[in-house]
């Protein structure tokens, strides 16, 4: 027989361990797959067809141990699942009428979960300034721009070169390009 050996748990109800052979081959003999009737060998309670594939089922075993229900350990486990201070000091999300997963609650007309949000407050920080001078969203892009920087600007070095007369002819573009962005400014 090839297969999965399976608990007798998942398939039936908890029986009490027999002890008797006949009685045990006469239970595998009614319960087994047709093919499985005949056979002499009593190493489990059945075997069941599933998928086309034989699967053999455990005899019933008792737990013993610690995991038997009635041991000294299972006996003083707590029904709490969690703990008191885990429970007091979990986050819980304020509640109001827009939320998309209200918690369940026992009913009270005046509960947070039926008012409206209420905004939240933003502190500003210690030396922030309430003042704003100028459009912020319409700024040119050179206005903070030292004059330094404007005259002179960083010359990119992917086409380097030494040759004086390429390098006047840049430098006579730049110098043009900065003077028209100056009198945009004026």
């Amino acid at each position: 027989v090839h297969g999965i050996l399976m608990n007798n748990n998942q398939e039936e109800k908890k029986e009490e361990v027999k002890q008797n052979p006949d009685e045990l081959r006469k239970t595998k003999l009614e319960k087994s797959a047709a093919f499985f009737q005949n056979t002499k060998v009593m190493t489990c309670s059945k075997i069941v067809m599933k998928n086309g594939e034989a699967c053999a089922i455990s005899f019933p075993q008792k737990k013993t141990g610690y995991k038997s229900e009635g041991s000294y350990t299972n006996m003083s486990k707590s029904s709490e699942k969690k703990s008191i201070s885990h429970e007091a000091h979990k986050i819980v999300p304020a509640m109001h009428a827009g939320m998309a997963k209200k918690p369940l609650c026992k009913y009270d007309p005046t509960s947070f979960r039926n008012r409206l949000p209420e905004p939240t407050v933003v502190m500003p920080h210690k030396n922030s300034s309430q003042i704003v001078l100028g459009d912020r969203v319409n700024a040119h892009k050179k206005q903070f721009v030292s004059t330094n920087k404007d005259h002179f600007p960083a010359h990119s070095l992917s086409d380097a070169t030494t040759n004086p007369a390429i390098l006047a002819e840049r430098t006579k573009r730049i110098h043009q390009q900065a003077l028209k962005q100056r009198k945009y400014f004026l």
